[in-house]
């Protein structure tokens, strides 16, 4: 299963629709980080803007870049930066 499959049970959207959503998403966050840097501490105490910082869905933590690596494992040789939007 890809991550263009994962669908919401509640919204049954087509994959056109999917897309749709995902753009406007993408073009809400673009023009919210434009107007507003809201900054987080990670764990390990560096200071960095939200747009920038890695969430866990699952325990919720923000995480840096470094401490992102260390808290979900290493990036597989074949992910690309934007993968997950797509």
């Amino acid at each position: 299963m890809t991550l263009n499959e994962i669908v919401c049970a509640d919204c049954q959207l087509t994959q056109d629709e999917l897309s749709e959503k995902r753009k406007l998403f993408a073009a809400q966050r673009k023009e919210l980080f434009a107007q507003v840097k809201v900054w987080v501490t990670c764990i390990c105490g560096r200071k960095l803007v939200l747009s920038q910082a890695f969430r866990c869905w699952f325990c919720g933590l923000t995480l840096c870049s470094f401490c992102a690596e260390a808290h979900f494992g290493p990036k597989p040789p074949f992910a690309k930066v934007g993968d997950i939007l797509r």
